[in-house]
């Protein structure tokens, strides 16, 4: 099984592969959606990390803010840059990185909000497939924040520096109450 294959693999399964593992259409709607993320051509994963944190810090999600600040260190964040995400992001990104971030915190708070200027400047920045794989992205990580959430499923304490996850915490309570 999935559960015997992660234990083995990780010492123990991942609280996201529990919650989805006593339903099998779940199980499979869920790799479906993760698949999605591996086929994106046009957008460099670091971006794809930011956004992905961006969005989970904007809805909360404890579970994706962790999973997604691994990723994003990994990817050569540094973690001033992360947590500079609650600041004036027009002086911490460049220009295309901040047209993507500004379309994430669209996206997260009204989708149908989301304004022609914002896409222009999207357009503006980067080609058509990639307009719509940071669309996709975005998206999509909104689906796994409010999916991790409603189950309240925990993070996996995969941050391993306490202080960042503790501050990107701080700063989602922030964005959502700002």
């Amino acid at each position: 099984s999935v559960l015997r294959t992660e234990e083995q693999r990780y010492g123990r399964p991942r609280q996201m592969t529990q919650a989805v593992a006593d339903s099998p259409a779940t199980w499979r709607a869920t790799t479906s959606a993760l698949h999605l993320y591996a086929t994106l051509r046009k957008l460099a994963p670091a971006l794809v990390d930011l956004l992905c944190l961006y969005t989970s810090l904007l809805n909360g999600c404890h579970y994706c803010i962790d999973d997604a600040a691994v990723e994003a260190l990994q990817h050569g964040w540094p973690a001033a840059s992360l947590l500079a995400l609650g600041a004036d992001r027009g002086e911490a990104f460049p220009p295309a990185t901040t047209a993507a971030l500004d379309f994430a915190r669209a996206v997260a708070h009204d989708p149908a909000g989301v304004t022609d200027e914002q896409v222009a400047r999207l357009q503006d920045h980067f080609g058509n497939e990639a307009v719509l794989e940071i669309a996709l992205v975005v998206s999509m990580k909104n689906f796994w924040n409010r999916f991790a959430t409603s189950l309240r499923i925990p993070p996996e304490g995969k941050c391993s520096d306490p202080e960042l996850f503790a501050a990107l915490l701080g700063l989602s309570d922030q964005l959502r109450s700002g």
